[in-house]
């Protein structure tokens, strides 16, 4: 029978530390989990079938449903008028490619289509409903990049988890004690047992799947500004898309040098690692005993001891700081992508509408 302490014991085993727990009815469905090997987060969700019983505590949160249709909307209603909801039937299903090209298709529609098919009841949440059905479009669209593969994403949003599950339908909780706001952020999910299965190499997947997720977006955002570039002859609508570009590139290569210099510091700990062995094993295998020998050992063991104190808070910081703009990084990403796809959807129909007045 699996218990939280034979879980714990297999993810720190891997270099995995679990943040949070989320928990339904004292039963454990997700654990937020830190991956040590690359500095990032992910989701592991805990099928029914493994009963884990917890009782609240401290990082153990209470979650509930929200009730989610296949495509996505909220079972509750949203107020939609005729238009809206014949423009989500038209776009629920958007599927992501990374192909620069595709020829043939008639109109805007069409090759948008395309764009994003790519392998790699409640408390009152009236004032929520309309970022919650946002998230919910966007991680429709998502769940194409991750059709192929094990691992899934989520959307993170003030105190609601949104989920792309294992058979890519779409699921929402609401955290019922959680008083943190957290900012939009996008992170990886897996299931136990596919944890099982790729645990040899789940410290580079995370950071691939993320990755993928980023370039598939960044490939769309320069493929609605050329929409919108078509559709609204201005040079506003380039610069600005020209600008949060650049700082989504800024963003990228300071992380890149956070995660450089966290790899350096890790080497570093390994060295000094090795050296209290090698200092054990020595002091270990010598014949020579007595209070001068415990002395000099004590002494030799302190200084690397020392040096491991001071990597531990480096690292501490460096961790933290990745993850601050990996937040940061996510949000600004999330948010383009959902304004210039929602722009460029909305300026097709109105030169559609103003077609269509052309010929009354």
């Amino acid at each position: 029978m699996l218990s939280v302490k034979k879980l714990n014991q297999l993810l720190n085993n891997h270099g995995l530390v679990p943040q949070s727990y989320y928990i339904m009815k004292d039963q454990l469905v997700y654990v937020k989990v830190l991956s040590i090997g690359s500095a990032n987060m992910f989701f592991l969700y805990i099928p029914s079938r493994y009963t884990i019983q917890m009782e609240k505590d401290q990082n153990v949160y209470t979650i509930e449903y929200i009730d989610v249709d296949e495509e996505g909307n909220i079972t509750q209603d949203y107020g939609d008028t005729p238009n809206d909801m014949e423009m989500e039937e038209s776009y629920s299903k958007l599927e992501l490619d990374l192909s620069p090209e595709h020829g043939g298709n008639s109109n805007l529609m069409d090759k948008m289509k395309d764009n994003y098919k790519h392998s790699v009841s409640l408390t009152d949440i009236s004032k929520d409903k309309k970022d919650l059905k946002e998230i919910f479009r966007q991680l429709n669209r998502f769940k194409y990049c991750v059709d192929k593969i094990k691992y899934k994403v989520a959307i993170l949003h003030k105190n609601y988890m949104c989920f792309i599950r294992r058979d890519d339908s779409l699921e929402g909780f609401i955290i019922l004690d959680h008083n943190l706001i957290q900012p939009k952020v996008l992170v990886v999910t897996i299931d136990l047992e596919s944890l099982y299965e790729k645990l040899p190499t789940v410290h580079n997947d995370i950071v691939n799947v993320i990755d993928g997720i980023h370039k598939v977006l960044d490939v769309n955002q320069i493929k609605h500004s050329n929409n919108l570039k078509k559709l609204v002859e201005q040079g506003d609508v380039m610069s600005q898309s020209e600008l949060i570009y650049l700082k989504k590139q800024k963003y990228a290569n300071y992380l890149n040098q956070l995660t450089v210099l966290y790899n350096r510091v890790s080497e570093a700990e390994k060295y000094e690692i090795h050296k209290l062995q090698e200092i054990s094993d020595k002091y270990s295998e010598s014949s020579v005993t007595g209070m001068h020998t415990d002395i000099q050992k004590a002494h030799k063991m302190s200084k690397h001891e020392k040096e491991l104190e001071k990597i531990n808070i480096i690292k501490k910081d460096i961790i933290n700081n990745i993850n601050e703009l990996k937040n940061i990084h996510n949000e600004l990403t999330l948010n383009v992508d959902k304004i210039f796809f929602d722009t460029s959807v909305m300026l097709d129909a109105i030169i559609k509408n103003m077609k269509e007045l052309e010929t009354m």
